[in-house]
C-alpha cells in the first residue's frame, strides 16, 4: 500500500491545487452559497489566482499526495491566516488535514516567531474540523458573505 507524501507547494503546482480545491468546493460547499457567490469563490481559486497567491513570499503551502495524485492542501498567507485547507472527500477523517496544518504552522512559526494568533474564515461545513485543530469562533464571528454564512475563527499559537 502506498504512503501519503507531504511536500511544499510552489507556483508549479497551481493547476493541481486549483483542480483539487474546486473539486472539493463542488462536493461540499457549493450548496451553501448563492450561485453568484459560488462563482466568485471559483474565480478566487482558479489557476491564475493560486499562482498569484504562491508568488507572495509570506505564503506557505503544503500538499499531500498519494500515488502522485494531490489529495490535500494547506495554504497560509501572511504567515498568519489559513487561506485554504482542503482534502479530497475520499480521504477525510484520516489525519491528512491535521498533518498538512501542522507542517504549515511549523513553517509559519519558523518564519514568524512572534506569531501569536492564527486566523481563518471557515465555511459552516468546516467549523468542526477547525475546532479539532484548535480554532475557536471569535465573538460575533458569524457573517454573511457570498450568499452563505462564514465563521471567523482564531487559534492562540502561544501561551
Amino acid at each position: 500500500m502506498s504512503e501519503i507524501q507531504y511536500r511544499t507547494l510552489t507556483t508549479d503546482n497551481s493547476k493541481l491545487v486549483s483542480q483539487l480545491i474546486q473539486s472539493v468546493l463542488h462536493e461540499f460547499i457549493e450548496k451553501d452559497l448563492s450561485p453568484d457567490g459560488f462563482q466568485l469563490v471559483l474565480d478566487d481559486t482558479d489557476e491564475a489566482s493560486i499562482q498569484e497567491l504562491f508568488t507572495n513570499e509570506k505564503t506557505i503551502g503544503y500538499g499531500a499526495s498519494l500515488n502522485d495524485r494531490l489529495i490535500g492542501v494547506c495554504v497560509i498567507r501572511d504567515w498568519s491566516h489559513v487561506h485554504f485547507l482542503f482534502v479530497a472527500g475520499a480521504y477525510h477523517r484520516r489525519g491528512i488535514a491535521q498533518a498538512l496544518f501542522n507542517l504549515a504552522l511549523a513553517d509559519c512559526l519558523e518564519k514568524n516567531p512572534t506569531l501569536d494568533i492564527l486566523t481563518v474564515n471557515s465555511t459552516l461545513y468546516a467549523v468542526d474540523a477547525y475546532k479539532k485543530l484548535g480554532f475557536v469562533p471569535i465573538e460575533n464571528g458569524y457573517h454573511q458573505h457570498l450568499g452563505g454564512t462564514f465563521v471567523s475563527m482564531e487559534m492562540r499559537v502561544k501561551g
